[in-house]
Parts: C-alpha cells; structure tokens; sequence
C-alpha cells in the first residue's frame, strides 16, 4: 500500500509558479514557488517589506501581507491583506519622556469590509491621562470617519503611500503635539465560518 503511494507522488511533477504583488504594487514579480497544482497555491501568505515592493527605503520599517487568491497563466495573483510596521521601529521611536498611546477598532469600508486598524501615537512629552484618552478617541473619530468615506482598495493606496497618517497626525496637532502617528497594523476581519 505505502510501495503504490509512493508510486503515485512520484508521477506527479511540481511545476514553477510566478508570484505577482498585488495591484497597487503594478502587479511586480516578487519571487516564484514550485507547487503541484494551482489549489494548493491559492491561499498561500508571503510577508514582503514594503521597501522592496515601493523601492523606498524609508519603508524598511512595514511588512505587507500578501495572499494569493487566482492563478492565471503560471503566474499567482496576490491581495494585500494586512500591513504592519515592525517591532524593531516601534521600540526605537517609544523614548523615555514620551507617552504612548494605542488602540485597536475595527472599521467598515464604503464598499463593506471589515477592517482593523491598531493605531499608534507617541507625543512629545510626558502628558496626562486625560489627554491620551483625548488622542485615543480623536484619532477613532477621525479614523471612522476617514475609512467610512472611501473603498479598500484606496484606503490600502493612502496607507502605502503615507497620506493617511499625515492625516491624522495634523488632525491630532489640535489636541497635543505628536512625535509619530502611525498605523501600526491594518487587516482585515477574518470572518468565522
């Protein structure tokens, strides 16, 4: 029995896959990947730097989440998924006489998706209580407001292309002066089946 198995898997052959980013990267070649066949393909997930996707090199500090979703023509489709700036960055901007504030909410996009968004703001100087919880939830308001009024597809452009925290760090000027204002993670809900 183990002898006709054996057999069986050695038939098949695995066959070179082209890795394509996803479109708001021009759909770049990003690497290739040997697999028997196109459905074990579909559904696999790649960390990338966004450095290497943008050629920037102020973006070392955010990896994406890609994750196959069609294969057509030995080339695999990617989708952005998630984004998430490294802990490496996160401890060298966190300084003594610095106060940090995080939070974690999810929102829905214009064409209905469920997204969360984990921002992360540091001020200049060590502050109140009060006014971090003024930060935490002007930045929600602002945040809800801003993912509500644009699809996925766009609010993943604004993220990359760093309008979105520009945004948001001006917005939050009025109630302290930031340091950083960043996203520190943006992915989807993962729906329970």
């Amino acid at each position: 029995m183990a002898e006709l198995k054996q057999e069986k898997l050695s038939k098949r052959k695995k066959e070179w896959f082209e890795i394509l980013a996803s479109k708001e990267f021009k759909e770049i070649s990003i690497g290739e990947t040997l697999c028997f066949n196109t459905e074990n393909l579909i559904g696999r997930t790649l960390y990338v730097n966004l450095a290497s996707l943008t050629n920037d090199a102020r973006m070392q500090n955010v990896n994406v989440r890609l994750v196959v979703n069609e294969v057509k023509n030995k080339k695999a489709c990617t989708k952005l998924e998630g984004y998430e700036v490294l802990p490496a960055f996160i401890r060298r901007v966190v300084k003594l006489g610095k106060d940090r504030a995080d939070d974690s909410f999810i929102y829905k996009t214009k064409d209905n998706i469920d997204v969360v968004m984990k921002p992360l703001l540091i001020t200049k100087n060590k502050v109140k209580h009060s006014v971090l919880s003024n930060l935490r939830l002007t930045a929600r308001d602002f945040l809800e407001k801003y993912v509500v009024k644009i699809d996925y597809d766009e609010l993943v452009f604004d993220l990359i292309n760093y309008k979105l925290q520009k945004e948001l760090k001006s917005n939050l000027k009025r109630v302290y002066p930031l340091d950083v204002a960043e996203i520190r993670i943006m992915e989807l809900v993962k729906k329970s089946s």
